[in-house]
Formats: C-alpha cells, structure tokens, sequence
C-alpha cells in the first residue's frame, strides 16, 4: 500500500461521508466532514458577512465543500466549467461554483442538508474521540504544589486541633482519589 493509498484509508475512517436521499425527487446527495483546510477556507470567505446573511454564507459554503456526489457523479473538480445564460462558456472554482448554485436553492432545502452536514460532522468527532486511547500525562497541580508548600508554612506555625487534623487528612484522601481518577479514569 502507497502512502496517498494509506492517507485516503485514514481519510474514510475519520471522514464517513453520509448519504441523504430525497426520494420523491430522485435525489441522491452524499456529504462529507471538512478538513481544517476547507474550514479556514469557509471562514475567510464569510468574515465580511454579518448576522443572517453571514449565516446563509456559513451554509452555503459549508455545504459547498461538503457536498461530494450528487446522483452518483462525484463532485471533485477544482474548476467547473459551465455556460452561463447568455451561452458563454465560463469556468469557477468548484467553490465559488457550488456557493451560487446553492443559492437558487430553497433556503428549506438548504437548512436541511446544513442539519444532515451536522450530523456527519458530529459523527466524525465521535468516532474520533471512541477510537482514541493514549496515556494522558496529567503533570502536578500547581494548586497542589502551592497548597503542600503552604501546608509546610502552616505546621511550623503551631499544633493543628484535633478536628484540624481530620479535615486535613480527609482533605489529603480526596486529593489522591482525585489524582487517581485522573490518571486511570477509575
């Protein structure tokens, strides 16, 4: 296997696309989570929108570079050549392309494949976050550091009472039950 052939698996684990269909229509619509790239993207394009528009922006470029496969004709060409109304032949990035096409959408239609958009995002994180498992280095408090420091100062001082004494220890006990939980998650 070929390092771009290992990348793509990992690609598809992490980045499931999602299909949603609306039947009644013959419409076939596959989405996909967004890499940090295509996000940065979005939000350089939407920062000089505001309130509404800035969120219909937010969708539609979203779903822009969400949308991968429409009818089972994958969506993966950076240009898209097009005519437009007077019978020119245009060419747009993908992006741009795809912005304004959503546009003549139903904002309806777009609001549901922004919530299907989501969704596939949410499972991605999901998956990312169950599939993962490494030794989490917890370094020492500096609030612990500073109380034991403090607690030194305190002893010198003078005899703690008796009940001093129990609140201390229950206090030590609930710190190494703490640390505990931690560091083994039990």
């Amino acid at each position: 296997m070929n390092f771009d052939e290992i990348l793509k698996n990992v690609n598809n684990k992490f980045m499931p696309r999602k299909s949603i269909d609306f039947e009644d229509y013959g419409i076939h619509i596959e989405l996909q989570p967004l890499a940090a790239k295509d996000e940065i993207k979005i939000i350089d394009y939407c920062k000089d929108y505001e309130g509404t528009e800035y969120m219909e922006m937010l969708k539609r470029s979203s779903l822009a570079l969400a949308i991968k496969n429409i009818n089972g004709n994958e969506i993966d060409k950076e240009i898209i050549e097009y005519t437009d109304e007077e019978g020119n032949v245009k060419s747009k990035s993908r992006f741009l392309y795809m912005i304004d096409y959503l546009g003549k959408w139903p904002s309806s239609l777009v609001d549901i494949l922004f919530d299907s958009f989501a969704n596939v995002t949410e499972e991605a994180e999901d998956r990312a976050k169950k599939g993962i498992k490494f030794d989490r280095y917890d370094p020492p408090a500096i609030a612990q550091i500073a109380k034991s420091k403090f607690k030194k100062v305190e002893e010198a001082k003078e005899p703690l009472t008796e009940t001093e004494q129990l609140n201390e220890k229950v206090s030590e006990e609930i710190d190494k039950a703490q640390t505990k939980l931690n560091t083994t998650g039990v």
